[in-house]
């Protein structure tokens, strides 16, 4: 009977569900103190000069610094500055005379034309080859009294060169704009010396009737011969259209200054040996021979010790 009367336990869990739905705010906490309003601690205040002291200490100490990282990099270039100059190389733009020509226009056409610039390679090289003929088979100091043959050859390189001069400059759209471009200078220059002495000095021999044999000496016609030799100089031009003369000339200008200082510790090397063999050797047969003086010395040093294979040349 006691268990049927007592009530029997059930265990009932609760849940709590919230349907109904809650206002959110957003709101901004604010944590710089000068927005919350608290206030700076107040400096103390600093003797007179004590600013000047503290600024100077900072200068002195990038002073230090800037000359630590200079003896660090001393003897070697910046890499952030070779960065920079890498930079720049890339971002600027490559040098082309084309840029300043007309856009239209016949000699603009003529300008711009590969066969133009081939022909005139081929013709400063067929130049360069007859300078040799003319050297060994013309001894007339000018072309007036030289054979027919090279006074048509002269006056067809002439003719050439000058027009092609005349080409590039009337292909520019400044005509000012051709001072500023050293190929054509140089290439101008060349054309005058030619022009002056293929066509004007003949004109002046002739109109004044100037006898050449006697109004010049064996040194000025030395020095007419010597002008000619000026046209091996339009060979640079290759320097230009082959790009890999220019890499090997650039290779050649970067090594010339180990070489130089090589020379010159040389140099030093054998003054020094000059000098002390020119004081030891004194009374001696040898000294009398090859040390008699400090510039004797130096030449045998230099004829005898160091290349005496071109002793007999030099």
């Amino acid at each position: 009977n006691t268990e049927k009367n007592t009530p029997k336990r059930v265990r009932v869990r609760e849940f709590f569900s919230q349907t109904d739905a809650i206002e959110q705010q957003e709101k901004m906490v604010q944590t710089d103190p000068k927005m919350q309003g608290s206030e700076k601690k107040k400096e103390k205040p600093q003797p007179r000069g004590s600013k000047l002291k503290v600024q100077k200490t900072e200068l002195k100490a990038k002073d230090g610094s800037a000359k630590l990282a200079s003896s660090r990099t001393r003897g070697f270039n910046d890499p952030d500055q070779l960065k920079q100059k890498a930079r720049q190389a890339l971002i600027k733009p490559p040098y082309n005379v084309f840029d300043y020509y007309h856009e239209e226009g016949f000699f603009q056409r003529i300008a711009k034309s590969m066969v133009f610039d081939y022909l005139s390679l081929t013709v400063v090289c067929l130049n360069a080859m007859w300078i040799a003929v003319d050297a060994d088979l013309n001894g007339a100091a000018l072309i007036t009294d030289a054979p027919p043959v090279f006074i048509v050859v002269e006056n067809l390189f002439c003719t050439y060169f000058a027009s092609e001069v005349f080409i590039r400059f009337m292909a520019f759209e400044e005509k000012s704009r051709c001072l500023r471009d050293r190929w054509f200078v140089f290439d101008s220059l060349l054309v005058f010396f030619m022009v002056l002495e293929t066509w004007i000095a003949p004109i002046i021999v002739v109109s004044f009737n100037i006898d050449l044999d006697n109004a010049l000496d064996l040194s000025t016609l030395r020095m007419f011969r010597m002008v000619k030799l000026l046209r091996l100089s339009r060979m640079a031009k290759l320097l230009h259209a082959v790009p890999e003369l220019t890499i090997i000339m650039k290779g050649i200008k970067y090594a010339s200054r180990s070489v130089l200082v090589f020379f010159l510790f040389w140099s030093m090397v054998v003054y020094v040996f000059a000098l002390i063999l020119r004081q030891v050797t004194v009374g001696y047969g040898v000294g009398t021979q090859y040390f008699s003086n400090v510039p004797q010395a130096v030449n045998n040093l230099l004829l005898y010790g160091i290349i005496p294979s071109q002793r007999d040349l030099v």
